[in-house]
């Protein structure tokens, strides 16, 4: 995952893998101050899943095993928060400076005081790989994945004090991303497909295009825009741009 909070600043998290390429064993984060040129690397002992950033130099990191890490200046410096989960957490999405979300398996989470205490949101479980996004400070979405492949989108329009399912997609590919670039334009997508939405996902349409390898949109893993018309998305051996 990455966050790009300013026109120097680059922090990416990731995983670092066994010899033999079957086992994530550890994680990291990886900071730029000088827009990629170099990068500070500071591993942790626990796999790291996602990362945002609020306001001038807040930033957030949820990972495996409960794990919740907060930094007040730029990302130069980590504190680990105590959540009392134990579970992994995929996801996390915070709207201001108190109030946050994070997620796992099947399950949403809501803070209210910058994440010393949690409440469970009540929405569908026996789901798994959430993700959340808040374009505005009031509308938020979430998505999750029954074991069919069948995308399930909830949206909110008061902070996630509640939740109302959308019509939900139906396919035989994963899902792994998530992206609005407002209120009501967002993109979906996954192993060969995408799917756009521009009435706050009311409605899905499927996004064509002649690919340069192995199939359109094959195993794309994540989809982020700058602005209403350039995106970019990326995935195993491909790299995508709009504009």
């Amino acid at each position: 995952d990455m966050v790009i909070p300013n026109p120097t600043i680059i922090i990416v998290i990731g995983n670092k893998y066994t010899s033999n390429f079957s086992i994530q064993d550890s994680g990291f984060i990886a900071k730029s101050n000088d827009n990629g040129n170099t990068w500070t690397i500071t591993m942790t002992s626990v796999i790291l899943n996602s990362i945002c950033f609020y306001g001038n130099h807040i930033a957030y990191i949820s990972g495996n095993s409960g794990t919740f890490l907060k930094s007040n200046d730029n990302g130069n410096t980590w504190s680990i928060n105590n959540t009392g989960f134990t579970g992994n957490l995929y996801t996390i999405c915070f709207i201001n400076d108190t109030i946050g979300f994070a997620g796992n398996a099947d399950t949403i989470y809501k803070t209210t005081n910058d994440g010393v205490n949690w409440s469970v949101q009540n929405i569908d479980t026996g789901i798994y790989n959430i993700k959340i996004v808040f374009p505005t400070d009031s509308i938020g979405y979430c998505s999750f994945i029954k074991s069919n492949n069948t995308m399930l989108i909830y949206k909110t329009i008061d902070q996630g004090n509640t939740w109302n399912l959308k019509p939900s997609i139906v396919s035989n590919q994963y899902f792994p991303s998530m992206f609005f670039t407002d209120k009501n334009t967002g993109y979906i997508c996954g192993q060969f497909l995408m799917y756009k939405t521009t009435d706050g996902a009311n409605s899905w349409n499927y996004q064509e295009a002649s690919s340069p390898c192995l199939g359109w949109w094959n195993n794309v893993q994540d989809v982020f825009f700058i602005n209403h018309e350039t995106g970019f998305v990326v995935g195993f051996n491909q790299f995508y741009r709009t504009i």
